[in-house]
């Protein structure tokens, strides 16, 4: 009777944990301002535009959209079952991506001919293209489709070179690393759906 009386004083604490957890948590939802678009929000919200295109496959956001829900990039990972393919893999790529965002944000909203990199910024690129590299080699191993793979190397080059990059031309490079990760996060949601769907036929 004890352990039981304990089990029940234990279970609000451990769903707290559970709905808290990535996979369990309440995206964002966002109601768009007179004039704003959803263009502007995702910009905003995960570093880029081209991050739409993952929402769009994920929760099917439309151009003309007054409320977003705004889901983090690994929630997203996870309800779209992608990390259970290769969750090492998955894993990698979102702090490389988390690191790449953190390390540009700052700068990147007034781009401008006086952008240069701090050290901490380039050592911040260097650890995401490490990142990125090992996160392509799992995928590599579980027979990822190879334009995923491809995206991502694509990815991790740009990154090795984003350092030497200053000014308008690192703005178009951080742009161009942002659209890869969302390009590869975009295939790898196709993917996984494709996996389970086969899974679930046999």
């Amino acid at each position: 009777m004890a352990f039981i009386m304990r089990l029940l004083l234990a279970l609000p604490v451990f769903v707290a944990f559970l709905l808290a957890s990535p996979g369990f948590a309440h995206a964002d939802v966002y109601h768009l301002r007179q004039g704003e678009s959803p263009t502007v929000v995702v910009t905003r919200t995960y570093g880029d535009k081209a991050y739409l295109s993952v929402l769009r496959f994920h929760t099917r956001t439309g151009p003309r959209v007054r409320t977003m829900s705004l889901p983090s990039l690994r929630q997203i990972m996870v309800e779209e079952r992608v990390q259970s393919l290769e969750p090492n893999a998955v894993e990698k790529l979102l702090q490389a991506q988390a690191d790449f965002f953190a390390a540009t944000k700052d700068n990147t909203t007034t781009c401008g001919s006086g952008l240069e990199w701090q050290p901490r910024q380039r050592e911040a690129f260097k650890q995401a293209a490490r990142g990125v590299n090992e996160a392509m080699l799992l995928l590599k191993e579980g027979s990822a489709p190879r334009h995923l793979v491809a995206r991502l190397d694509r990815a991790a080059k740009l990154l090795r070179g984003l350092p030497e990059h200053r000014g308008t031309s690192a703005c178009k490079t951080v742009r161009a690393i942002h659209k890869s990760f969302a390009s590869a996060m975009a295939s790898s949601i196709v993917w996984a759906r494709g996996q389970h769907r086969r899974r679930a036929a046999v």
